[in-house]
């Protein structure tokens, strides 16, 4: 396992937020992959050694030229990979979890959260 040392630590003020472009710089998983997450436009992506995105996950196509693994994401929060290489992700708006497999770009419900009491304020 990789070990990872603390750079440094940032704060964001109100108004830092949403400004232009991503709302969240993203997750890193254990192997060390980054993903970028726009809760609000309900998708998120992995981000190349570049810069670039190489893939993204949300209902419809979110770039040209970028490949898209279809799922209907509701305000994705989390991402993080499993041992099998899959990766899992979770979602405030609905509080579903989804599998992806990204070898076969597919994307299919791994828990529907409110059939099994997860939930959060507003559902």
């Amino acid at each position: 396992m990789t070990l990872w040392i603390v750079d440094r630590i940032v704060h964001f003020g109100p108004d830092d937020l949403v400004k232009n472009g991503l709302t969240h710089f993203g997750f890193h998983d254990r192997s060390g992959k980054h993903y970028a997450i726009f809760h609000e436009k309900h998708f998120l992506g992995l981000i190349g050694n570049e810069g670039e995105f190489e893939w993204t996950l949300a209902a419809d196509q979110v770039f040209k030229g970028v490949p898209n693994i279809p799922v209907k994401l509701s305000w994705p929060m989390y991402i993080d990979s499993l041992d099998d290489g899959s990766l899992i992700v979770s979602n405030f708006g609905d509080a579903n979890l989804h599998r992806v497999d990204v070898k076969r770009r597919k994307a299919e419900m791994f828990v529907e959260g409110k059939s099994v009491g997860m939930r959060n304020d507003d559902n």
